[in-house]
């Protein structure tokens, strides 16, 4: 088998000048936050840090600005993202609606959808929750495990199938993920 080389990669200067300031605006908003809350960085909900990404541009970065976005490149997202998580910023409140179902709309949705739905995503202003079969729950999905942990409930039922949301009790707007049988 033939080994995977990657090439080392500099970032050019603008994205280190991105780095630098996202670095910094966490540095000050985060210096009252302690270790332990910080290590809980993914399950953190915290929507007036939220908003403050999202009036900097720093949510739905690689959205269209007629959504609400800054037009940015994947990797000007990538640098934001990675300086989030490496300082432990709470991202939960918008973390499902910028990385996944923002995209999902670009890409799927109706002209419609994505003018009520992504604009308030890029504002930091509506958070999204996932849905999903009880079934997906037990084989260990990540949802799953985020609604036994967090006291979410079962939504509905889908074909005799209960339907597990994660934190919809925080959330603005809905996201399920099923399948056909």
């Amino acid at each position: 088998m033939q080994a995977l080389t990657i090439p080392p990669y500099t970032l050019d200067d603008s994205c280190e000048a991105l780095r630098r300031e996202v670095r910094g605006f966490l540095a000050e908003r985060l210096a009252d936050r302690p270790r332990p809350r910080r290590a809980q960085s993914w399950q953190g909900v915290d929507p007036e840090f939220s908003r403050d990404l999202g009036r900097r541009g720093w949510i739905g970065m690689t959205f269209p600005q007629r959504y609400g976005g800054t037009d940015s490149s994947a990797l000007e997202r990538y640098v934001v993202t990675e300086e989030l998580l490496v300082a432990g910023a709470p991202v939960r409140a918008h973390w499902l609606g910028d990385r996944q179902t923002g995209p999902m709309l670009l890409r799927y949705g109706t002209e419609e959808q994505r003018m009520k739905i992504l604009p308030p995503i890029a504002r930091g202003g509506s958070s999204i929750c996932a849905g999903m079969k009880r079934a997906q729950r037990r084989i260990g999905s990540r949802v799953g495990a985020l609604s036994r942990r967090e006291g979410c409930r079962r939504l509905g039922r889908q074909r005799q199938q209960d339907l597990d949301v994660a934190c919809e009790h925080r959330a603005l707007h809905g996201r399920a993920a099923a399948h056909r049988s």
